[in-house]
């Protein structure tokens, strides 16, 4: 795939806006049916200016959807605490609210979100051949970034952080240090939800000879226009953004 630039620049586009708007969302159409089509070609796709509030839009009347079940979607919104939401079709806002004395200026933390943005720059780190994800993890971190016996770490590579299944132990907390990272079965043979992926951050860092931020800025962030950062919350790092 990736040695096509124009479908590699449409992928990772693509990406980005999945990243971005990772949301759940239920809407009725008018005729009741699913909406069905083409996947957009690049021409159909809109992406917004960098550096500009500008964004094009498309109403929901535009898009034949039942606007009667609007309304009703943002007042239970609003009541589950959700303090934005935002809709895109092919990359037009379709729907853009805020509640919970939440707005468009006002940064919010990503949560578990920021994984995504964690896979989109290993991509860009891999493309770059900063780093393959087959190559184990020690050979960016050194030895004894787990306390796992040496040959069981050994089998820990970076695509087993990026597909949790690293086999270390998902169930002492966030703290990612050596002490917490202990293992529980070889990699590859047990997948667990666990903070252990942002041991990737530091794998690129090593591999980019920078600090995780400016990585990420220059190679994602910039190059899009994107607002936030990351910050430190106890043992996690969390990217904080507004909602566009």
């Amino acid at each position: 795939i990736f040695e096509s630039p124009k479908l590699k620049t449409y992928i990772m586009k693509r990406t980005i806006y999945i990243s971005i708007l990772a949301l759940f969302f239920v809407f009725g159409c008018s005729s009741n049916e699913p909406i069905t089509g083409p996947e957009p070609t690049m021409d159909e796709l809109y992406f917004p200016p960098i550096n500009s509030n500008a964004w094009e839009t498309k109403s929901v009347a535009d898009l034949g959807w039942d606007e009667n079940q609007l309304q009703p979607l943002l007042d239970y919104l609003e009541e589950k605490n959700t303090r934005s939401f935002i809709v895109l079709y092919h990359g037009r806002i379709v729907i853009e609210a805020y509640f919970n004395d939440h707005d468009d200026s006002k940064l919010w933390y990503w949560a578990s979100a920021g994984k995504t943005l964690t896979t989109t720059i290993s991509g860009i780190a891999q493309d770059e051949g900063l780093i393959n994800i087959n190559n184990k993890v020690s050979d960016y971190l050194d030895t004894g970034w787990t306390s796992a016996p040496l040959e069981k770490e050994n089998l820990i590579t970076c695509k087993n952080l990026l597909s949790m299944n690293s086999g270390l132990d998902d169930t002492l907390g966030d703290d990612v240090s050596p002490s917490n990272l202990q293992y529980v079965s070889d990699a590859g043979n047990r997948w667990a939800y666990h903070n252990v992926y942002v041991k990737m951050q530091d794998v690129i860092s090593e591999a980019s000879n920078q600090n995780w931020t400016n990585y990420f800025n220059t190679k994602l962030r910039d190059k899009i226009g994107m607002s936030g950062g990351w910050f430190s919350l106890g043992d996690l790092s969390i990217y904080g953004s507004n909602t566009r």
